[in-house]
């Protein structure tokens, strides 16, 4: 004999609505300064993190992101190009 497999009944009641973080840590310090326009801190920052944290990917494309914004296409493209090497097929 199958017997019916009860069903919960559905929430009525609205969940609370949070605002996802696009950012996190080192990333949304630096997109911090740049949402502030302050580009001689934001690339400050990007170098420093770069040089502290040397395998840390997302400080290379945050040089690739200030460098481009500054127009010095010869940084970003450096910047971007190293990221090549880490994912070289």
């Amino acid at each position: 004999i199958k017997r019916p497999v009860p069903r919960p009944e559905p929430r009525t009641e609205e969940l609370p609505k949070r605002k996802a973080e696009v950012y996190t840590g080192k990333m949304k310090l630096f997109q911090e300064l740049v949402d502030k326009k302050d580009w001689k801190k934001a690339k400050e920052f990007a170098i420093d993190w770069r040089n502290k944290d040397s395998n840390d990917l997302l400080a290379l494309i945050a040089i690739g992101e200030i460098a481009e914004k500054l127009g010095d296409h010869h940084l970003a493209i450096r910047a971007y190009s190293s990221l090549v090497d880490y994912y070289p097929n």
